[in-house]
């Protein structure tokens, strides 16, 4: 049964602390994205893997549907970067390791507090 927290007891713990959010990938022109064509229809794609953290993106296509042709490809990528697809394909990977020491530090930050070691 749990005790009711009284004024002299310590607060609980709050939530975990902010991570970094990395800025959105679209808008960061180092995603290395290119355009595709399938089956008649335009389409981005990640030719290299993207880092986040222990999780890496190693494949992602998308298709742009609802564009007529022809279709102005004079301004490139950045002109359909903010475009809405739909996903076609996305792979993950998860470096269990690399999981494990984040949650190692984050687990202690939050019982601890970060400045104690």
């Amino acid at each position: 049964m749990s005790t009711p927290l009284s004024p002299q007891s310590e607060p609980p713990l709050g939530p975990l602390p902010a991570a970094p959010i990395p800025e959105v990938l679209a808008e960061d022109i180092r995603v290395p994205l290119r355009l595709t064509v399938t089956r008649g229809t335009l389409g981005l794609e990640l030719y290299e893997p993207v880092e986040l953290g222990p999780l890496s993106v190693t494949a992602l296509s998308l298709s742009l549907p609802g564009l007529k042709f022809p279709v102005d490809l004079s301004g490139g990528l950045a002109r359909f970067r903010n475009r809405r697809g739909e996903l076609e394909h996305v792979r993950f990977e998860l470096d269990l390791d690399g999981l494990a020491a984040l949650l190692q530090v984050r687990t202690r930050d939050v019982l601890t507090g970060p400045d104690r070691r």
